[in-house]
């Protein structure tokens, strides 16, 4: 169950953001520092480019992450029901 919605300040790419979330401060507060240090990085390797872009860029990256951990997730599933089969076949044979 997710708690009320609570306000947090974070700081982003030197801007202060007011965040609504269900979600718990540790979460609020780790995902705001990964997405500050994620375009700090991209900003430190591409000097002068702006920040709508650093935002973009971070946003594909994170993108791609997530995308990835989904397909990881769908293989996983269907490996999990590929060693049920054959653990339930096992069994039927030694039953």
């Amino acid at each position: 169950m997710k708690n009320e919605r609570t306000q947090y300040k974070v700081d982003i790419f030197g801007e202060q953001y007011v965040l609504v979330s269900d979600e718990s401060a540790e979460l609020v507060i780790n995902t705001a520092r990964c997405v500050d240090s994620l375009m700090k990085e991209i900003a430190t390797k591409n000097n002068g480019i702006d920040t709508k872009k650093i935002a973009v860029l971070v946003a594909l990256q994170l993108a791609s992450q997530l995308v990835n951990l989904k397909d990881e997730k769908n293989k996983n599933i269907i490996q999990q029901a590929h060693l049920i089969d054959r653990i339930e076949q096992a069994l039927n044979t030694c039953a």
